[in-house]
C-alpha cells in the first residue's frame, strides 16, 4: 500500500472559503486561517455551536472549542479588543470546557506545580527564621525534592520542630533519604 499526501498549510487557505462551503467540522482550524476579522469568527462560533447543539453532541463542540480557542490565542489574528470580543463568547461555555480531561488533567497539574513552587519559596524564609545556620542545608535538600506533598510535609515539619538540632537531624535525614 502506497499513500499519496501532501502538505496544507492553514495560514495560506481564505476562511471564507470553509464558512461558505459550511464545513462546520472544520471550524476548529478557522483561526489559524488568512481572510479573518471578528464577524467572521463570531459567525463560525455561532454556527459551531447551532451545529453540534442541535445534534445533542456537547463532545464534539467541547473538542472544537478547545481547538478554536488554543488555536485563536497562539495565532492572534485580531486586534486585542477583537480578540477579547471572541473569547468572551467561547468563555460562555467555560462550564463545558472545564469538562474535558485533557483540561482537567491541566488544571490539576498546574495546581500540583503551585503548590511545589510555594513551599519551595516558604522552606528557606521559615528556616532562615527559625534556623538560620541551615538555610544551604534546606536549599540542598528541597532541590532534590520532586513531589508536592512531600514538599508540603518538610514545610509543616520545619515550621513545628523546637529546636535547631531536631531540624539538623531532620534536613540531614531527608539528604540521605535522596
Amino acid at each position: 500500500m502506497r499513500f499519496s499526501h501532501r502538505e496544507i498549510l492553514l495560514k495560506q487557505m481564505d476562511a471564507r472559503q470553509f464558512i461558505d462551503a459550511g464545513a462546520i467540522p472544520l471550524y476548529g482550524l478557522l483561526p489559524s486561517m488568512a481572510g479573518l476579522n471578528e464577524q467572521l469568527l463570531q459567525q463560525a462560533l455561532e454556527d459551531m455551536i447551532q451545529y453540534y447543539q442541535s445534534r445533542d453532541d456537547e463532545e464534539h463542540l467541547r473538542d472544537e472549542l478547545l481547538c478554536f480557542q488554543a488555536l485563536f490565542r497562539r495565532a492572534r489574528p485580531l486586534a486585542t479588543a477583537q480578540m477579547e470580543s471572541v473569547l468572551r463568547r467561547i468563555r460562555m461555555f467555560d462550564s463545558l470546557l472545564d469538562d474535558d480531561p485533557w483540561v482537567q488533567e491541566r488544571v490539576a497539574l498546574g495546581k500540583t506545580r503551585g503548590k511545589a513552587q510555594a513551599s519551595r519559596q516558604y522552606i528557606p524564609l521559615i528556616v532562615q527564621a527559625r534556623f538560620p545556620d541551615l538555610v544551604s542545608l534546606a536549599n540542598e535538600c528541597i532541590a532534590q525534592i520532586q513531589e508536592s506533598d512531600t514538599l508540603g510535609q518538610v514545610l509543616l515539619t520545619l515550621s513545628t520542630l523546637s529546636n535547631e538540632d531536631e531540624a539538623r537531624s531532620y534536613l540531614s535525614s531527608l539528604r540521605e533519604k535522596k
